[in-house]
């Protein structure tokens, strides 16, 4: 496929430039319109499977018919070995995606995008270090040189955790990036095409209730992104030096707790505890009965596996690559590796779950979403 090397060739070139997004196209209409699950993993992934659905043009760009719509999580990938690369692939793989037209590749925020500018804000590069190579003594090395909470309080951070695998693959040179794009517009919370409503990680009623949308406007995801949309970009214009939330929507993580919201909550049949919802009533884990009724939603965020566990399944089985839906209906739910067609009844919720597990998945198995079909897209 000579049209990875050179997408690949043009990656690096403009991660070595200024943060830089291109403006929209004008036009119309798309000959496809394709959805991809978290790229968190090495680029060159990513483009083999764009490549292998017959995506990818030979100048290492997509063809200009084809639109795309990127989930969310953009960054931080694989073991500590692979650490130096998912640095430098983290940054091309947005820079790649933001130098199509705006129009034709739409960038979502996921919470390990928004954590550049938010748990992440305030360090340099060269304070990350230290607060990582502390932290993975603590969480990797089991050899803390002091109490966790200690580590917590200097560098406010949630935990060593956090620091040695969740966003294990920082540089400041990302948030410059994830800065320029949120200002730009470009970096979006969500999107509506075909019926269908795309976020990193869902809406539920709680995210409804904040968005004071009428009855009607909550079964129409053009309506609820666009209210998404709103409040995202009036928290972008209102964000001056202090880490980047959204009110009533989004907090990131700090040394009192990990981030917590619309784009880091999972939905589960377990019952809450006291670590599913924070003090200021943002979520970590939702209940699968609060997931938006009579919309069909596309999503990101979690895996086949934390799924299955989440949802009280047997995880052993668990699928890379693959498309799976949860389908709540009258109080009763089901979830299966597979897109389901359509609403079992006009009620009914739709979660389409995109997140196949790109890293660790054969790019020629790994399936993207065809928005307008409503369906597994179809190899060339």
């Amino acid at each position: 496929m000579e049209q990875v090397p050179a997408a690949l060739a043009l990656a690096a070139a403009l991660a070595e430039g200024a943060p830089y997004s291109a403006p929209p196209s004008g036009r119309t209409r798309w000959r496809r319109t394709i959805a991809v699950g978290d790229p968190q993993a090495p680029l060159e992934s990513l483009l083999l499977i764009l490549a292998a659905h017959g995506l990818l043009a030979d100048d290492g760009t997509l063809f200009d018919d084809v639109r795309l719509v990127s989930i969310g999580d953009h960054f931080d990938w694989g073991p500590v070995r692979d650490r130096a690369r998912a640095t430098y692939d983290g940054l091309r793989t947005i820079a790649w995606l933001s130098s199509h037209p705006a129009d034709q590749v739409i960038l979502l925020a996921g919470n390990h995008d928004l954590a550049r500018v938010g748990e992440l804000l305030h360090f340099s590069d060269e304070r990350y270090e230290d607060a990582r190579r502390e932290a993975d003594r603590g969480y990797r090395d089991q050899q803390p040189q002091r109490p966790e909470e200690h580590f917590c309080a200097t560098f406010d951070l949630p935990s060593w955790e956090v620091a040695s695998r969740d966003l294990s693959a920082f540089r400041a040179s990302q948030r410059d990036w994830v800065a320029t794009l949120l200002r730009a517009g470009r970096l979006r919370l969500s999107c509506s095409i075909a019926g269908v409503l795309l976020t990193h990680a869902g809406v539920s009623t709680h995210e409804l209730d904040m968005l004071s949308l009428d009855p009607v406007e909550r079964r129409d995801p053009t309506a609820v992104s666009s209210a998404l949309d709103d409040k995202f970009a009036r928290a972008v214009r209102q964000w001056r030096g202090d880490p980047f939330a959204i009110p009533s929507l989004h907090s990131p993580g700090s040394s009192q707790g990990e981030g917590a919201g619309v784009l880091y909550h999972r939905f589960t049949t377990q019952a809450p505890d006291r670590w599913s919802t924070r003090v200021d009533g943002l979520r970590r884990r939702t209940h699968v009965s609060a997931l938006a009724p009579a919309l069909t939603q596309a999503i990101g965020h979690v895996r086949d596996k934390k799924s299955l566990q989440l949802l009280g399944l047997d995880a052993t089985h668990a699928t890379v690559g693959r498309l799976r839906s949860l389908v709540v209906d009258d109080g009763r739910w089901h979830y299966a590796p597979r897109v389901e067609p359509s609403a079992p009844s006009p009620d009914a919720s739709v979660l389409v779950h995109l997140d196949g597990a790109m890293l660790d998945c054969d790019p020629d198995a790994y399936e993207l979403y065809d928005l307008d079909r409503r369906a597994q897209l179809a190899r060339p």
